[in-house]
């Protein structure tokens, strides 16, 4: 399991500086954004570094048909599925301590930011990206990567989308709700980040489960 964790690292090693400058460019951004629009930029980061790491990591692996010479091996297919999950959680931990660092050095330089990184970032970011792997992986696993590029796509775009959309809400909040929102959210910060954690963990064990099934199934 845990070699199986490391081939993931290592199939896009050579992309984690880009990742590394990227996050203290937006812990940068942060120090001169007001306090709760500087925390998107934080989520946004988490989220993009992990989804994109994940896709490089299963590109590479398609190209090289790493699939076929692991399932040659006495490699418990099982295994293999758990180890995505695994890398997964990891790459959302990685990347909220490389914020939570990048952060804190940006406020020490500029004395009169009040950005700040704090748990309910990490929180936010697993649930974003549970939800989104939850529904990815079964399907990968079932169609392929090559199948899923429409799908693939629809995932950029929103990646691409969402600085300008939360840039848009922050200058005009009334317009899309945005106060009703947060203020529900800030009220009850807690309780929504803790059923919405739970829904994704049984999320994530349901995806699991089938994934497992799946490509148990699959012949190579």
């Amino acid at each position: 399991m845990y070699n199986l964790v490391i081939k993931e690292f290592l199939l896009q090693k050579k992309y984690m500086i880009i990742y590394v400058l990227y996050g203290i460019g937006i812990a940068a951004a942060a120090c001169f954004t007001p306090g709760i629009v500087s925390n998107f930029f934080y989520v946004f980061y988490i989220t993009t570094a992990s989804y994109l790491s994940v896709m490089y990591s299963n590109g590479y692996e398609m190209k090289g048909q790493s699939e076929v010479m692991l399932n040659s091996l006495p490699v418990n297919r099982e295994q293999i599925i758990n180890a995505k999950y695994i890398y997964l959680q990891i790459l959302i931990i990685l990347y909220s301590i490389l914020i939570l660092i990048f952060s804190f050095i940006a406020r020490v330089i500029n004395i009169n930011s009040t950005a700040a990184f704090n748990i309910n970032m990490y929180v936010i970011s697993f649930i974003v990206l549970g939800l989104v792997f939850s529904i990815y992986y079964p399907l990968y696993f079932k169609l392929g990567r090559e199948k899923l590029r429409v799908v693939t796509l629809f995932f950029y775009l929103i990646i691409f989308i969402s600085p300008e959309f939360y840039s848009k809400a922050a200058r005009n909040p009334e317009k899309y709700h945005l106060v009703k929102v947060l203020t529900f959210v800030t009220d009850n910060t807690d309780l929504v980040l803790i059923s919405l954690s739970a829904v994704v963990i049984l999320l994530l064990i349901a995806s699991s489960s089938i994934s497992t099934r799946i490509y148990k199934n699959k012949e190579f």
